[in-house]
């Protein structure tokens, strides 16, 4: 197996946020590849609940958040972060189809699909009173990003997808592009596009930098555990092959990967999980992972109140790792 190294995150003073990435020889940043003035890049953000987002926030809550990390500035997570831009689409387990459930930047009868980016503030998440990842990382990267040429976020997330869902959900929750495609040709993939064109039309290229994410409760069973990385590395690969033309230096393998552990409490066969995706950043060049768990080295994020979902602060701070993971693989570079 190949070196794993430990990434220190150090964006709020008293915490150790750890981000571990596997050392593959490129640290994320082998290429030739230099940016044009009008390129920009871009990071997409999908998986399950806990990316799609599903921790509720009140101001006071959430401004208590930023008086336990000491974080001065969290305002801006209210009034919206313009470096980075967000364009978010997600819905609830099996209701993808179902234009109602689904909470999108574009809320527009019928082009929720079509995307719109705003700057990152709360209310992304699956409601206008949630919050995902994408606030946490977008405060973290934003003082190494000029506003006149903003961060994207592209994220899509589906609450309780897998790759090995029943027939009663079928494709509208299922991943597992080998068995069929439908949730990633008829979501993800188009929706990307669509987001893509959005940022083309305002004058810039996009250059996909990172594919973010966060699943793992819905394949945390014996029988669905051997099949987990191959499957993860296909969609992945199909991902990078449909979009290899916005990966930097039209090379699909230099985008990178950011995967997160989840959390192990709930069930025994999420440490199994765990270690599943630990093997797989280990195997891969320019993969990369953040450790949301009580092992050595982890951040320990806890539940909310239905011991499904990550609690306001663990939430945030989540984000935070993802964004420093970013930071430390250079790949805003």
């Amino acid at each position: 197996m190949k070196n794993v190294k430990k990434l220190m995150l150090m964006s709020v003073a008293f915490l150790s946020l750890a981000a571990t990435g596997c050392n593959g020889g490129n640290n994320g940043n082998s290429s030739s590849y230099e940016p044009d003035t009008n390129e920009v890049s871009v990071f997409i953000l999908t998986g399950q609940s806990n990316m799609e987002g599903n921790t509720r926030f009140t101001e006071t809550n959430l401004n208590q958040v930023f008086t336990d990390l000491e974080i001065e500035d969290g305002q801006v997570c209210f009034d919206g972060i313009k470096e980075v831009q967000t364009s978010f689409y997600g819905c609830g387990y099996g209701q993808i189809y179902t234009e109602s459930n689904v909470h999108a930047s574009n809320t527009e009868a019928g082009h929720k699909i079509d995307g719109k980016f705003l700057d990152t503030k709360t209310g992304m998440g699956n409601s206008d009173s949630s919050i995902g990842p994408e606030l946490g990382a977008a405060y973290v990267i934003r003082e190494q990003v000029d506003e006149e040429k903003p961060v994207f976020f592209i994220k899509c997330g589906v609450s309780g997808s897998g790759f090995d869902q029943k027939d009663s959900q079928g494709p509208k929750c299922d991943w597992n592009v080998e068995k069929d495609e439908s949730l990633y040709s008829n979501i993800l993939k188009p929706y990307t596009q669509n987001c893509l064109g959005l940022i083309e039309d305002a004058g810039f290229t996009p250059v996909i930098k990172a594919f973010l994410w966060n699943q793992g409760e819905s394949d945390a069973d014996e029988k669905k555990i051997p099949y987990y990385n191959d499957r993860f590395d296909a969609l992945v690969d199909l991902f990078k092959t449909d979009f290899e033309e916005y990966a930097p230096d039209q090379e699909k393998d230099d985008i990178a990967v950011i995967d997160a552990l989840i959390y192990e409490k709930n069930k025994p066969t999420t440490i199994s999980i765990n270690d599943e995706k630990l093997k797989n950043v280990a195997r891969h060049d320019n993969y990369y992972y953040v450790d949301a768990t009580e092992r050595e080295g982890g951040i320990a994020l806890t539940m909310g109140g239905d011991n499904l979902h990550y609690d306001l602060k663990s939430i945030f701070r989540l984000g935070m790792a993802y964004g420093q993971a970013i930071l430390d693989n250079n790949l805003l570079d």
